[in-house]
């Protein structure tokens, strides 16, 4: 699971998250509107980590499912709002505005995840130099 933490949902309760994401114009799912797409690939992951987060760990599981085209499943939605009324409570931010700050954050996380699976890094991948290194053999 990607994510873990207490009192989210309940006070002293762990929620565990783990997070998928699905490019929606996929030639496997031309033929299933954006819903269903939603409702499989959230059925998926509570198959894989419901039961065992319930009767193991003893919390809540939460699956955020959301598409690459920016577009989050009902429980990601859910999970946001309650994650942003928490963040107004404590700040006494602006409820709406907070909200569109997390969805952008969002947007901009799934389209450098994105832009990272297509062409890689940036980063310098550091050379080993083993040129003089006795390796005792």
């Amino acid at each position: 699971m990607d994510v873990t933490c207490v009192g989210f949902w309940r006070q002293h309760e762990a929620n565990f998250i783990d997070m998928r994401m699905f490019y929606p114009c996929a030639p496997s799912y031309v033929k299933k509107d954006l819903p269903q797409l939603y409702r499989k690939n959230e059925a998926e992951k509570n198959l894989a980590y419901k039961r065992r987060v319930r009767e193991v760990e003893k919390g809540v599981f939460n699956p955020l499912v959301m598409s690459t085209i920016g577009t989050f499943a009902p429980e990601m939605t859910r999970v946001v709002q309650r994650a942003a009324k928490l963040i107004v409570d404590k700040k006494g931010e602006n409820y709406a505005e907070t909200m569109a700050a997390i969805r952008e954050r969002l947007r901009f996380d799934i389209l450098r995840s994105t832009l990272i699976a297509l062409r890689g890094t940036r980063r310098k991948i550091p050379v080993l130099n083993l040129a003089g290194f006795d390796f005792n053999l």
